[in-house]
């Protein structure tokens, strides 16, 4: 529990949510050019990295066998 507590780090909150509430306003105000969302994923992992926290922990990972799935469904396959 200890740990949990630690990757909290409330003090980093008002900063976060400021940089995201700049983030739209930039895109609204049309200085992104065209998607805000790579921009907006670079705060993610800024705020992800401050905190100690790896994407696994947030619950992004791979299925297993991904690229052998992913393959077949593009019609490749690794029998000739």
């Amino acid at each position: 529990m200890n740990g949990v507590a630690k990757r909290l780090r409330p003090e980093l909150l008002p900063f976060e949510l400021a940089l995201i509430a700049a983030v739209f306003w930039t895109d609204e105000a049309g200085y992104i050019p065209l998607s805000k969302t790579p921009v907006l994923l670079l705060v993610a992992w800024g705020s992800m990295w401050l905190r100690g926290v790896s994407w696994r922990d947030a619950g992004f990972c791979l299925p297993p066998q991904s690229a052998s799935s992913s393959a077949s469904r593009c019609g490749f396959s690794s029998s000739s």
